[in-house]
């Protein structure tokens, strides 16, 4: 149906809906509406990127963080991956497709939108607990965000940060599954899918589980990422010895 849609209907009234922000993209979300998803999606962006000197600066101290470097990244040696891929998104790095380089795009989702409708409704289609706020589009530069997005929390809150104790953590479940945990996991999936990780990796979530991967997969895991970014987010306030925010 989508395809007959196109077919009779090839114009896109929102082609040129388009804002850039630095090197990314944000399409379809709304251009110039005041408090519209492009505005927010800006906002936000912004915070993550004048967070991210602190972010990177953290992971520089490796297992010596307060913020749980050493139970998401294992040692030490990790220091420099993280912190290259932390980068990438501080510089909103392109990605690379058939040796030209292209420009990360987040693109809003809509049930009503026939060029996006597809995509949407196989988010939408799956179990439960599988549905996501956000998902990187494997072989393109976008990352589709559904309404869902816009309706979860912006940041974790002080209470929702966790506790660890070896290799076991105390975690409310909202902790990282916000807007900016989302972008944050969004980007690193990203990045990652472009510097040849494995199709078939499995990607692990909840802070539980990904504190017992091992090293070379903790690298792997953008849920990581995101866990060390989030609980990096000081607004919070909190500088207790290994817990998070």
């Amino acid at each position: 149906m989508i395809s007959l849609c196109r077919a009779q209907n090839p114009y896109d009234p929102k082609a040129k809906d388009v804002t850039n922000h630095g090197n990314y993209l944000i399409k379809r979300c709304g251009k110039g509406i005041r408090g519209g998803k492009a505005e927010q999606l800006v906002s936000l962006l912004r915070d993550i990127a004048a967070d991210l000197p602190s972010i990177i600066a953290e992971a520089s101290t490796g297992v010596q963080s307060a913020h749980g470097f050493k139970y998401l990244f294992t040692s030490d040696d990790a220091i420099p991956t993280v912190k290259g891929y932390l980068a990438n998104i501080s510089r909103s790095a392109p990605v690379t497709i058939n040796g030209q380089p292209k420009q990360i795009a987040f693109v809003c989702l809509e049930r009503v939108d026939p060029f996006t409708a597809a995509v949407y409704h196989d988010m939408t289609r799956r179990p439960l607990h599988n549905i996501t706020a956000g998902t990187s589009e494997f072989g393109t530069p976008n990352i589709n965000l559904p309404p869902l997005f816009f309706r979860i929390r912006r940041t974790s809150r002080p209470l929702s940060c966790p506790r660890f104790d070896r290799k076991h953590a105390t975690i409310h479940q909202e902790f990282g599954a916000t807007q900016y945990g989302t972008l944050i996991h969004e980007l690193l999936d990203k990045y990652l899918d472009f510097n040849g990780r494995d199709t078939r990796f499995k990607e692990v979530y909840g802070i539980r589980n990904v504190i017992k991967l091992s090293a070379d997969r903790q690298l792997l895991n953008a849920e990581n990422y995101n866990l060390f970014a989030s609980g990096e987010f000081k607004d919070h306030g909190f500088e207790l010895d290994m817990v998070i925010c």
